[in-house]
């Protein structure tokens, strides 16, 4: 699937399992570039800006179908809001660009130069937040949570957002949990820049992101 040169204005309170600006859940190769989000986009569990929930498909515990999501100079302004009370194992996940990420997937975010050799870094300037009273994990601007590998390059999370979560909150990106392998977990972050103010009620707060690698 492949999106370009959309503007969105949403509203989008699902009251259910990955929500996101333009799609749910994607699987297989994915390709957003030059979009922009406006509005408000809830749900319970792994909400995103553009993309709920990153999603490599298992079968029998053997990946089947990898997932390969690519977002380019894109813009989300939306509020983003996870709202679930229940934990269901840390997916009470919100980003401004992708909510979740499983071990099955890779994501590239990055800046888009257009035919005129134009650049257009990908911003968020969205309020990412959750009003979950659960054992939150996992509030980005960019990602929110993810066991996946996830490469940042070119992003800027602007003065006008802010990250606000219960735990592991992060400007880029909120949590990177425990995969099963080294090969399945990796984070590359270059040329990136937080701006936004990140809260977090209770602990594990970074400017960039919180990770756990064990």
């Amino acid at each position: 699937m492949c999106s370009s040169d959309l503007t969105v204005n949403v509203a989008n309170n699902a009251g259910a399992t990955s929500a996101g600006g333009l799609v749910g859940a994607v699987n297989g190769t994915t390709t957003i570039r030059n979009c922009t989000v406006n509005g408000t986009i809830s749900g319970t569990h792994q909400v995103g800006g553009f993309v709920g929930f990153a999603q490599g498909v298992y079968q029998d515990n053997t990946l089947v179908l990898p997932c390969n999501l690519t977002i380019e100079g894109c813009i989300n302004n939306a509020t983003v809001t996870t709202t679930s009370q229940a934990s269901d194992n840390n997916r009470t996940s919100a980003g401004g660009f992708v909510g979740y990420v499983n071990a099955g997937a890779t994501v590239t975010i990055k800046s888009y130069t257009d035919e005129n050799g134009q650049t257009k870094k990908s911003t968020n300037n969205g309020k990412i937040s959750t009003t979950s009273s659960a054992d939150n994990k996992g509030v980005g601007g960019f990602v929110g949570y993810s066991y996946g590998k996830i490469t940042l390059t070119d992003c800027v999370n602007e003065k006008y957002a802010t990250i606000t979560g219960k735990e592991c909150v992060g400007g880029l990106v909120g949590y990177i949990g425990k995969a099963d392998s080294d090969s399945q977990k990796e984070m590359v972050i270059s040329g990136c820049e937080n701006k936004a103010t990140v809260r977090s009620e209770e602990r594990r707060v970074g400017k960039e992101c919180r990770s756990r690698w064990s």
